[in-house]
């Protein structure tokens, strides 16, 4: 009997075994990295949202195979969840430099949704796409309105390295679809004291244009500074009086934009910080420290403001742009750690970051979220620690 059980068991090891190295689980032909990589990108397909932000976090990290893990990652970039495509964007952002000969393939192809999706990556990237401009004005340059806006948009986020599109990029203000308007402005916004040849249509749009393309146009104009023949700054000035909330808040930025030479504009801005009832404090309290370089007011207004839930997620992030001047908000900011929203603890998790060394005191509670339940959520928590920890002794 006990010769029978240790056939058995025996004869059974050997199956698994076998099934086991068949099934590709170990194999020791093919390349370890490769096959995890197979394995993630087939993971982009479950029907679990979290898995694929896994996989999408996951395929961030590769070095290898980039031919096959940059189309998976872009393909995610258009997904209708905002969860998901956030984390394909900080991929395609993580991927960087050796990813962008991969992205060539969507912006040749005559398909307008494998064509947008490159725009899109191209936005999120950057920079490093900026070697696209020529094939980006070229695309422009077919007339396809659809194409022209994707284009634009594309170029968004290059700095002064889309210059060379200037004349394409203008041209979008006079686009008939208003949304071609809207980043034409926002990628002028980007070339900042450059894109001044387009100052004139740019105030014309402010005065005159729809809704968002007036508001991104003062964006655009506190971007590009002074205007010859117009006073730029009276112009963002005079639409803090507006009654529509976009009007103030994006003439705000613009005035944020300007910087001190904006000064004239504070005493409007400062009405603004202290009237809740204006509903944009916030906005108004970030252009003040912009322009005057005061930040303590600023922050104290900030910080009251996190505990209102209408300002809170705008808060978080506007602390983060301030950086290491919003020291002061670390503690409301760590209380924020502990919040059930999940974009809350990302927000808070991300600005401390970027507050940098002079948020140590929140790095006990970041360790702590290696292990939060959300996967961005530790994502954001281990490059805060980075950044955190960076000149400490």
């Amino acid at each position: 009997m006990y010769n029978y059980l240790v056939a058995f068991v025996v004869a059974l090891l050997v199956i698994v075994g076998t099934v086991f190295l068949c099934s590709g689980a170990i194999n020791y032909t093919q390349d370890p990295v490769a096959l995890g990589t197979s394995d993630w990108i087939k993971k982009l397909q479950d029907k679990d949202k979290n898995v694929r932000i896994e996989s999408l976090i996951e395929l961030g990290k590769s070095k290898d195979n980039l031919d096959q893990v940059v189309p998976a990652v872009v393909g995610q970039l258009g997904e209708l969840d905002p969860l998901v495509s956030v984390a394909a964007s900080q991929a395609m952002v993580a991927l960087g430099e050796p990813a962008v000969p991969h992205i060539k393939p969507f912006l040749e192809s005559d398909d307008y949704k494998t064509y947008a999706l490159g725009c899109i990556a191209c936005r999120e990237m950057g920079e490093p796409c900026a070697v696209y401009v020529p094939l980006l004005r070229k695309r422009i340059q077919t007339g396809d309105e659809r194409v022209q806006g994707r284009s634009i948009d594309a170029m968004s986020n290059f700095g002064k390295s889309a210059l060379p599109a200037l004349d394409e990029i203008r041209a979008g203000l006079d686009a008939k679809v208003f949304m071609t308007q809207v980043v034409a402005c926002k990628t002028l916004a980007s070339l900042g004291r450059d894109a001044k040849p387009a100052g004139p249509r740019l105030v014309e749009l402010a005065e005159k244009g729809n809704l968002s393309a007036r508001s991104w146009a003062t964006v655009a104009l506190g971007a590009i500074g002074p205007v010859e023949e117009y006073d730029v700054v009276a112009i963002l000035d005079g639409k803090l009086d507006e009654f529509l909330l976009l009007d103030k808040q994006r003439a705000l930025k613009g005035l944020a934009l300007i910087g001190p030479p904006a000064k004239a504009a504070l005493p409007n801005i400062e009405r603004l910080m202290n009237d809740n009832s204006k509903s944009c404090p916030h906005d108004a309290a970030y252009a003040y420290w912009k322009i005057s370089g005061d930040s303590k007011l600023p922050v104290s207004v900030l910080v009251e403001l996190l505990s209102n839930v209408d300002f809170q997620a705008e808060t978080i992030d506007l602390l983060g742009d301030m950086g290491p001047a919003a020291k002061s908000s670390v503690p409301e900011l760590i209380k924020l750690l502990g919040s059930d929203e999940v974009h809350l603890r990302e927000s808070a998790v991300l600005s401390l970051g970027a507050i940098g060394p002079g948020a140590k005191a929140a790095l006990p509670a970041l360790r702590k979220m290696k292990n939060d339940p959300d996967l961005l959520v530790r994502s954001a928590a281990a490059r805060s620690i980075k950044e955190i920890g960076k000149n400490q002794p």
